[in-house]
């Protein structure tokens, strides 16, 4: 992600002695997602023979169906996934970090927002609708993960 017109989501944190494999294996488990976002029916990898980055994930939303790419995979760390569209580009970063106790993970869920072409010109409600959708869409998500 290029860090212009990126916004926070959420940020958890996690019980002490929580280990960032464990953290790392509830975020990629793309498969499990739906039971925790209740409007995504589905999720698909297509290629799972190795997860990493290039590999694609597809989440199909009631009819609409989107592909999203991992852009950065760095377990234990960092995944980043970027859906290309013809008007705008979406990013979500899942960062996991230390938070003020060395003991306790903190996950860090982050987004970013590029319109292109003439609809550049409506990037700030873009921003305001994106930051909502994806505020709702993962806030679930992250409670049942914590």
């Amino acid at each position: 992600m290029a860090r212009h017109n990126t916004f926070p989501i959420a940020s958890v944190a996690f019980a002490a002695g929580t280990s960032r494999e464990s953290v790392w294996e509830k975020i990629t488990d793309f498969h499990g997602w739906p039971e925790s976002m209740p409007r995504l029916h589905s999720v698909k990898l297509p290629n799972t023979e190795q997860l990493g980055r290039g590999s694609v994930i597809v989440q199909q939303w009631g009819a609409i169906e989107e592909e999203w790419q991992i852009d950065h995979w760095h377990p234990g760390q960092c995944l980043e996934l970027i859906l290309q569209q013809s008007l705008r580009s979406i990013g979500i970063r899942f960062e996991i970090s230390s938070g003020q106790d060395p003991d306790q993970l903190q996950l860090r869920l982050e987004a970013e927002c590029r319109c292109h072409g003439p609809f550049r010109i409506f990037q700030p409600l873009q921003l305001f609708l994106l930051n909502r959708k994806l505020k709702n869409r993962f806030s679930a998500f992250l409670r049942a993960i914590q």
